[in-house]
């Protein structure tokens, strides 16, 4: 549940589907199983914030600085995550079905077990990510960055890994097939 202190730059009326909070420094701030369906929180700063199980569905966070942030168990169905910053944060089974985490930088951060079906990570950087035993089922992996990616036992049915030359995307060390990754293709392809 939402634990918020006196001196936090937020009240819990602040905190409810649509909210607007954009812009907003949202520091160390406890939103754990807040319920931000539809809320825009493009450009806030959310270091050290705990979503935990929250609902973040339809969410704008798009150029958000989420560094060191959790959002363990957090639902970010079909959310906008363009260009946010998720440097060190914890997604950990995280629903980020549909997702738009375009140009999105998840350096360091832990995404395993997270469903990412569907989800645009066209241009995102998941250097030193862990993404063992993600979901990434038509996911859209054009251009992403995966060195040095902990890919192990990762679901890639149907999923584009290619960049907009055709040519493999770079995946350095995030040796995709001995790591145990499970990649499908569409028959007929």
């Amino acid at each position: 549940m939402v634990d918020l202190e006196p001196d936090d730059p937020i009240d819990e009326s602040d905190v409810h589907p649509d909210a607007d909070l954009s812009d907003t420094n949202l520091r160390e701030v406890d939103l754990s199983g807040a319920d931000l369906t539809n809320a825009n929180l493009s450009n806030a700063d959310l270091t050290d914030a705990d979503l935990t199980d929250a609902s973040l569905k339809n969410s704008n966070l798009s150029n958000a600085k989420v560094h060191y942030a959790t959002l363990r168990k957090t639902n970010l169905d079909d959310a906008d995550l363009s260009t946010a910053d998720f440097l060190n944060a914890n997604l950990s089974e995280a629903d980020l079905r549909s997702a738009d985490l375009s140009d999105t930088r998840l350096r360091n951060a832990n995404i395993s077990a997270a469903d990412l079906t569907d989800a645009d990570l066209f241009d995102a950087s998941l250097r030193y990510t862990d993404c063992s035993h993600v979901y990434l089922t038509s996911a859209n992996l054009k251009n992403a960055d995966l060195r040095s990616a902990d890919m192990a036992t990762t679901a890639l049915q149907a999923t584009q890994v290619l960049d907009t030359n055709g040519d493999e995307t770079n995946a350095t060390k995030a040796d995709l097939h001995n790591n145990g990754a499970i990649i499908h293709t569409p028959s007929g392809e």
